[in-house]
């Protein structure tokens, strides 16, 4: 099982290289790598329980932000074919969400579209919004080339299904509540009333 993993600016490939990877590629695009992890880590519950912990603990793992399964690798011209090919053969989900990640290249919005029309010529419905859905996550990686053509990587997943770095996130909320926080005007003293004593 290949995964989409993103890691931190000072972090490169140090963390992912300490699990002793199977395969490891790098995208082209900072800090974003298709990582293919030995046993017992190469499946979700098993990544996922690693990472977990190690998150908790504070340790060097923590460098990793996320990690999203990954169907297929292939050149940009064989994308709709490839995603068509995915979709016939597991069970029609009711509706899915389609993103894609243009990463600079240019190609994203078109893809977009094309793949929106695509999912409605086999049946599916498809919704922007949350709710329980299959998400069909695109990523064009403009300077990792196959056969001369920008390299794409084609991710269907449920929500549940990307291992995202709770501690990372956690920390995140708190500094934006501790800037917003500090942002808002102090109330001014308001002065208190004084009661005139009648003689």
């Amino acid at each position: 099982m290949r995964w989409l993993v993103l890691t931190g600016p000072r972090a490169g490939e140090r963390s992912i290289r300490v699990l002793s990877p199977v395969s490891l590629a790098y995208t082209g695009t900072p800090y974003w790598y298709v990582v293919e992890f030995p046993e017992p880590w190469n499946n979700y519950e098993g990544l996922r329980v690693l990472l977990e912990e190690a998150w908790l603990e504070k340790c060097y793992l923590c460098s990793i932000r996320i990690a999203k399964p990954v169907n297929a690798i292939v050149p940009l011209s064989q994308v709709e074919a490839t995603l068509q090919g995915i979709l016939t053969r597991i069970q029609k989900p009711k509706r899915v969400q389609v993103r894609v990640r243009g990463h600079g290249s240019g190609k994203g919005d078109g893809l977009y579209r094309r793949l929106r029309l695509m999912v409605a010529s086999l049946g599916i419905r498809s919704t922007s919004h949350s709710g329980r859905r299959l998400i069909i996550d695109v990523g064009i990686w403009p300077r990792w080339l196959t056969n001369g053509e920008f390299t794409v990587t084609i991710s269907l997943y449920t929500n549940d299904g990307v291992i995202v770095n709770r501690v990372r996130v956690e920390r995140a909320r708190k500094a934006r509540l501790k800037v917003k926080a500090k942002s808002k005007p102090a109330q001014p003293n308001q002065p208190q009333s004084q009661v005139a004593n009648h003689a």
